[in-house]
């Protein structure tokens, strides 16, 4: 006897039932998401100021800064690998299959199985070596090995799925679920992998932009109730003599690298990395600053 239906005529499923594992799912959804949105924009953020050597621990930023600064680094790979996806589709339709459904199917889909598993095999062994000689191999390929990987994954679930025009339908098995599990989650690495390179590639560029661009910057003009220990190419330190000023020193031929919500992080105009300092200023009373726009 079938089962009795509910109220809705839902077959023995309560709609309150639904709607909360509909919801779990969308919150454990965008739970990962965010995750893996923090994670790249910590990696972006972590390259652009670490080369002026700034822990991000000290500028305390919060989930949504890193969130934001995780966009530059996901829109263009997720374009990029959706374009790709699309036209490995087209190629696939308009290509292969009417190869393989015309003729001798068997022998041009067995070369073509053996032909993909062979290229699959040796971007494999190149990942492999260049995780195991990462000072020699590993550096020199840089973002190359995580495509490799994803290659060689690729190609390895692509050769499965041409056997399937020759073979009849094959049941679900454990080493088969097994088999696709593992290449499941070595591709889904290996795009973890290749976001993650191509963030700090994403980091390494801006943290260039921003010392070619310091001097066209707005100067800083830092005024100090006490001396500071700031200088640097480019950077005056001049003593205001003014009756009744609560300030006494200015400090001028500096740049703003970033304001957090207790601290200027400040640069010279001229800052060379492994040369010059980058100073730390507190957030206080004691300070003021003065920005100033030069003409072109």
């Amino acid at each position: 006897m079938p089962p009795a239906a509910d109220a809705d005529g839902a077959g023995g499923v309560d709609p309150t039932t639904r709607i909360w594992v509909v919801l779990g799912s969308l919150v454990s959804q965008t739970a990962v998401l965010t995750a893996l949105l923090y994670y790249f924009g910590w990696v972006r953020t972590k390259t652009t100021y670490g080369h002026f050597g700034v822990d991000t621990r000290l500028l305390d930023f919060s989930t949504t800064d890193y969130l934001l600064r995780s966009l530059n680094s996901v829109l263009t790979p997720l374009i990029v690998a959706g374009f790709l996806a699309l036209a490995l589709r087209a190629a696939h339709r308009q290509t292969v299959l009417p190869v393989i459904t015309a003729g001798d199917r068997r022998r041009l889909v067995t070369r073509a199985v053996v032909m993909a598993r062979g290229s699959a095999v040796l971007l494999a062994a190149l990942v492999l070596v260049g995780l195991l000689a990462e000072d020699r191999v590993g550096a020199s390929l840089g973002s190359a090995l995580p495509l490799a990987m994803i290659a060689a994954t690729g190609l390895l679930g692509y050769a499965e799925h041409l056997s399937t025009f020759t073979t009849r339908a094959v049941p679900d098995t454990g080493p088969t679920r097994v088999r696709s599990l593992a290449l499941l989650i070595l591709t889904l690495v290996g795009l973890l992998w290749a976001v993650s390179s191509y963030a700090v590639h994403v980091g390494r560029e801006m943290a260039a932009d921003v010392v070619a661009s310091l001097p066209s910057e707005p100067e800083l003009v830092l005024y100090s109730a006490e001396r500071l220990a700031v200088a640097g190419p480019g950077v005056t330190v001049d003593e205001i003599g003014q009756e009744g000023s609560r300030y006494r020193y200015r400090y001028s031929g500096l740049r703003l690298l970033v304001h957090t919500r207790d601290r200027y992080v400040l640069l010279p105009a001229q800052w060379e990395r492994g040369r010059d300092h980058v100073y730390l200023i507190p957030t206080n009373g004691n300070l003021r600053i003065d920005l100033v726009v030069h003409a072109p």
